[in-house]
């Protein structure tokens, strides 16, 4: 049964204000996408993936929204994950992911991506070492864990210049 595999939405917004400055007539266009989706554990024992986008213009929050947060704090978050447990060791995972946050009041853009991480639960390697059962070696474990993440600093007039590029952390 397909229906009850994943909730979320789409909303996409669009507004046009007309201001009137000594007699010249201005129109200001900003817009919004808001994306969310999340997949239910029973769809897939071993996948998943989440997201939350919240992508906007600077001006969509102040020319839109009346309440005190929205005019402000300006802080804008999204961010989308895709989580794989390996079946045959179900305590391996490996995560990627972007995340993204960005400051309509200053203009400043921090993303993250790719944001990967791969770990694995305890792992015994003299569990099966020798004859006696209690000896302290059988206990030891080991656990592993890499990260990887790129990152970028910059500021949304900026974001696709060649100059921010060059100057990403991967």
């Amino acid at each position: 049964n397909k229906r009850y595999r994943y909730s979320g939405g789409l909303d996409i917004g669009v507004s046009r204000n007309r201001a009137e400055i000594l007699g010249e007539e201005s129109f200001n266009n900003a817009y919004i996408l808001t994306w969310r989706h999340a997949q239910d554990a029973k769809a897939n024992p071993y996948r998943s993936f989440r997201s939350n986008v919240n992508l906007q213009t600077n001006d969509y929050a102040r020319n839109n929204y009346a309440d005190f947060n929205s005019q402000l704090t300006g802080i804008i978050r999204s961010n989308l994950s895709y989580t794989f447990k390996f079946p045959e060791q179900p305590s391996w995972n490996l995560t990627a992911g972007f995340n993204h946050t960005q400051n309509t009041v200053t203009r400043q853009m921090d993303i993250s991506l790719p944001d990967l991480q791969f770990s694995t639960g305890a792992m015994f390697p003299f569990a099966d070492v020798g004859t006696n059962s209690t000896a302290w070696y059988k206990k030891a474990q080991i656990t592993y864990e890499a990260k990887i993440r790129g990152s970028i600093t910059t500021t949304d007039t900026t974001l696709f210049e060649q100059q921010t590029w060059d100057d990403a952390l991967f």
